[in-house]
């Protein structure tokens, strides 16, 4: 709870300090400046590719396909933590941008669609960075389950836990920056975005964390329910699967890249 106080403060603090006319706001715009004079064709397409998977239609259906995967294999109590962990990031997400009211950068260096929303914080940061802490966070309890040790990770797996770690770290940082490249988000903005997405990760599994001490021993919300035969979870992957790949499509059409610079 110290650490979610802790990010929370300083997002605060950084939303405070991005009035215009700060040093802050001079910064952003360096940054801005840097990424445009950057940018290629090549560039403009993999950013692109990469904001796509935080646009709200396709983390929408990432997030659903994970909930109903996850009780297709009986982990009801996982699948109600991915669920309420995303809509309440949703909605923290919104609830800033439209107090803080931050204006977007000039619409004439975007490469993609302006959105109408506020600047502060970066939703498809907020978002991402939430959703994949969640997945790492059900990886570690899935491994600590396989070895009888709920809450905790087998030596064996460690590295695994290391490189589902790091992936996630790396993708939330490069779907975030994709949005500065883009120029619809300052960089700032982005920063918020990891703050208040890390915020909330740390109070939300923190609290689990200390429910499930008190609780689990009467509660038996994460035990495993008996499974389904292994046609339907097959079939289950193949339908979220192609559902995801229709909604990505489907999106890059909606907001599509503008320029290839």
């Amino acid at each position: 709870m110290a650490a979610a106080a802790l990010l929370t403060a300083v997002f605060v603090a950084l939303a405070v300090a991005s009035a215009r006319g700060s040093a802050l706001t001079a910064w952003d715009q360096q940054i801005a400046d840097a990424f445009v004079a950057w940018r290629s064709s090549v560039r403009s397409h993999v950013f692109w590719a990469l904001t796509l998977l935080g646009n709200a239609p396709v983390l929408a259906v990432l997030s659903a396909s994970v909930v109903l995967l996850l009780v297709v294999w009986g982990r009801r109590g996982w699948a109600v933590l991915v669920a309420v962990g995303m809509l309440i990031g949703w909605g923290l997400s919104e609830t800033a941008k439209a107090v803080i009211d931050r204006p977007r950068p000039p619409v004439d260096e975007a490469l993609i669609a302006m959105p109408s929303s506020g600047s502060m914080p970066s939703g498809h940061t907020l978002t991402t960075f939430v959703f994949l802490g969640l997945l790492v966070y059900l990886a570690i309890g899935a491994w600590g389950t396989a070895s009888g040790r709920r809450g905790t990770v087998p030596a064996s797996a460690t590295a695994a836990v290391a490189v589902a770690v790091a992936g996630a770290i790396v993708l939330a940082g490069v779907i975030g920056v994709s949005r500065v490249y883009l120029g619809v988000h300052w960089m700032s903005d982005v920063i918020g975005g990891w703050l208040l997405g890390g915020a909330w990760l740390a109070a939300y599994l923190g609290g689990i964390w200390v429910w499930m001490r008190r609780k689990v021993r009467d509660v038996r919300l994460f035990e495993s329910h008996p499974p389904l035969r292994v046609a339907v979870r097959i079939a289950a992957v193949a339908i979220a699967a192609a559902l995801i790949v229709a909604v990505y499509l489907l999106t890059a059409n909606a907001d599509p890249l503008l320029a290839e610079m």
